[in-house]
């Protein structure tokens, strides 16, 4: 269970760590209303964020309410 958990894991971890720059670089565009720049680079952040917030709250899940924390910790 160890193995297939952390294979959960490891892709939305690394997808999280590269979503933040993409973030902050579509959201400066649409501050500066520079709205064709923020369409163009919102098509590849905003899939990777729904991807990386859905399977966050699956990895919860699986940590926390269907399996519990490890006995005795």
């Amino acid at each position: 269970m160890r193995t297939v958990s952390f294979t959960i894991l490891i892709k939305p971890l690394i997808l999280a760590i590269v979503n933040l720059p993409m973030i902050i670089l579509t959201v400066i565009p649409a501050l500066r209303q520079r709205f064709d720049k923020h369409r163009k680079l919102a098509k590849f952040t905003a899939p990777i964020w729904l991807y990386v917030s859905i399977t966050g709250v699956i990895v919860y899940l699986m940590c926390y309410r269907w399996y519990g924390p490890p006995l005795g910790q």
